[in-house]
């Protein structure tokens, strides 16, 4: 009495995986950029009107590079522009200022829309739609 697997389904969803991979890359790095851009928009749009901070807004940017899981974004003030160094003391406050948060509750809007969309390049790249 043996036991007995086909792995043949498992090999087969194996072998769709590592295709799609390699297929939907740039399609992810779109899905990554789609996303950086939206966050940088609503967090701009967020602390716009703060009179202190009127260049706060223009100096939020986002650089996209590779990691070793596949494409990211590094988003918030670049402290190179104008009040960007400032972006701290708005999101997280200090002893004297309330925090204003801006760039949290941006990604965190965005994060149901960046998990669908890498959803349904998953589905798409899969073949399973």
């Amino acid at each position: 009495m043996g036991i007995e697997f086909d792995t043949h389904e498992i090999t087969a969803f194996a072998d769709a995986i590592t295709k799609a991979s390699g297929a939907a890359d740039k399609d992810c790095e779109k899905v990554v950029f789609r996303g950086a851009i939206q966050i940088k928009k609503d967090a701009a749009r967020r602390i716009r009107g703060h009179r202190r901070l009127r260049k706060l807004p223009w100096s939020i940017d986002f650089d996209m590079y590779r990691s070793l899981k596949g494409p990211a974004a590094e988003i918030g003030p670049n402290h190179a522009k104008g009040q960007g160094a400032l972006g701290n003391v708005a999101e997280y406050g200090t002893i004297n200022n309330p925090p204003m948060p801006f760039m949290r509750p941006a990604a965190d809007a965005e994060q149901p829309r960046f998990e669908k969309a890498v959803e349904d390049l998953a589905v798409k790249a899969l073949g399973l739609e």
